[in-house]
């Protein structure tokens, strides 16, 4: 093939490339936290701080990080699956959260988790709510307690992050349904069998978006066909 045709055919796809559209932005929401864990405020394990068997794994006192994405295409949940109380709630697909609770061994989620979000509105403040498995049939309750306003009515229909962002996480003092802090429920091994155990979790939390930039399906098979072109004009050129 000639210089010249080459030049043309290359053109030619360029143009094509170019009539296909735009490249199709995806977000990704970033959320990750740490703080620390304690006190020790209820939990059926725990009437008491000091009740035997009460935190097993001995997290009180010690750090609990966490992080996670989620992607903001998300649609929500039916609100009867989702935790009581909430305005609504997102399943975050295995692997894509994971973090540390005290001393024990990282963690990356094998299930799914799930996100929820009550946002009262007015002065009242919001809630962020995730619920996972450090390991297999060992669940976890993070409550986050944010400002007020923290999320958009856009959140009730896709995840969008928080502002602002960062914002400081103060222990709660009372156990679920009842939120004036932050808390992490844990159970060791389940919850029916063995009990849970509730601490407060002071730190800070952020939430963020990341745009990824992923070609059109559309100018993928425009590429495609401009290259498929120009095999076959040489294939029969040779002939």
């Amino acid at each position: 093939m000639s210089i010249r045709r080459l030049c043309f055919f290359v053109s030619l796809v360029v143009v094509m490339v170019c009539v296909g559209g735009k490249a199709q932005a995806g977000t990704i929401l970033d959320f990750d936290g740490s703080g620390t864990l304690g006190p020790i405020i209820g939990g059926t394990d725990c009437p008491t701080p000091t009740t035997k068997g009460c935190d097993p794994l001995g997290v009180n006192g010690h750090g609990f990080t966490f992080t996670g994405t989620i992607d903001e295409s998300l649609t929500p949940n039916p609100i009867a699956s989702c935790p009581a109380g909430v305005s609504v709630c997102y399943t975050i697909p295995a692997g894509d959260l994971s973090g540390q609770i005290g001393t024990a061994k990282p963690f990356t989620t094998t299930t799914t988790s799930t996100l929820s979000l009550t946002i009262p509105g007015g002065s009242a403040n919001d809630i962020m709510e995730i619920d996972f498995e450090a390991q297999a049939d060992s669940p976890v309750t993070a409550i986050l307690e944010l400002a007020p306003n923290s999320f958009n009515a856009g959140a009730l229909s896709n995840p969008e992050p928080f502002t602002p962002s960062p914002q400081t996480l103060f222990a709660a003092t009372s156990i679920p349904p009842t939120i004036n802090g932050s808390s992490v429920t844990y159970c060791e091994i389940n919850c029916a069998l063995l009990g849970s155990t509730i601490l407060g979790l002071s730190g800070t939390t952020t939430f963020a978006s990341s745009t990824s930039t992923v070609p059109e399906p559309a100018t993928l098979a425009l590429l495609g066909f401009g290259l498929a072109g120009m095999v076959l004009y040489r294939r029969r050129k040779r002939a």
